[in-house]
């Protein structure tokens, strides 16, 4: 677990637009041994990034061109999807060079963008480290993933190798090539459970009742735990309802 720190997320806008505050810069740790979790002035515990030992130049993390500034190439897994292509559309639009995986399993062809290469693999067992190195890629964007909650009820092993087994080996691949950054797609609501009140924000406790929300909850915190003293960068999104 991040100590002191229980939303360790970014707020996951649709409009992707920046708050007040990001350009305030994060406190860099003083050493190897504090804490990854760097929470946020400003933001009441509601925000908090995780980092690694590389050294911050901009503000906290953000979506796209924004997010890190010296990024070329990206991997996108589920490109074929409907937020992976989208942001796959987005991350051309801003000159990034742009690599979608995805097994076709839910994902279309048809919304593959023109300008990505696209390479057709299963995230459980493709050479992830071998396509990292081929593509020189140095962000990726995690959003592969098995998303139908009556699904992982049915099949909760299934689940489990999509949404955990395989974001640790995203992990492990990104660790040996030397990633800079990984962008996690996770839940804004599996994870949460049955809301206490009105409505669940970043800082709610996390309680699932699904193995949907338990895989994801637990992608975020081997994320998290994998990248510790290291200078890989880690960002969970917890997206609510997205349409379009």
């Amino acid at each position: 677990a991040v100590p002191g720190v229980r939303g360790t997320v970014l707020r996951s806008e649709i409009s992707l637009r920046l708050d007040d505050h990001d350009r305030a810069p994060l406190p860099a740790r003083k050493s190897p041994d504090e804490p990854a979790a760097q929470q946020i002035p400003g933001d009441d515990g509601g925000v908090a990034a995780i980092e690694g030992r590389r050294k911050r130049t901009v503000g906290r993390h953000v979506i796209l061109g924004r997010m890190m500034p010296d990024t070329r190439s990206v991997l996108v897994t589920g490109g074929a999807g409907f937020i992976g292509s989208h942001l796959a559309d987005a991350l051309l639009a801003d000159g990034k060079n742009v690599v979608v995986l995805d097994d076709l399993s839910t994902g279309q062809r048809s919304r593959l963008p023109k300008g990505a290469r696209f390479v057709e693999g299963d995230i459980r067992r493709f050479d992830l480290e071998g396509l990292l190195n081929d593509a020189n890629v140095d962000t990726i964007l995690h959003y592969a993933a098995q998303i139908d909650v009556r699904k992982s009820v049915e099949d909760p092993v299934f689940d489990a190798e999509v949404n955990v087994l395989g974001t640790i080996r995203i992990a492990q691949a990104a660790l040996a090539a030397g990633i800079a950054q990984i962008v996690f797609a996770s839940s804004g609501g599996a994870i949460y459970g049955d809301p206490e009140g009105f409505a669940a924000d970043e800082n709610h406790p996390t309680n699932p009742v699904s193995p949907y929300g338990v895989a994801k909850l637990a992608g975020e915190k081997y994320l998290f735990g994998l990248a510790h003293g290291t200078s890989l960068v880690v960002t969970a999104l917890r997206f609510a309802n997205v349409y379009g």
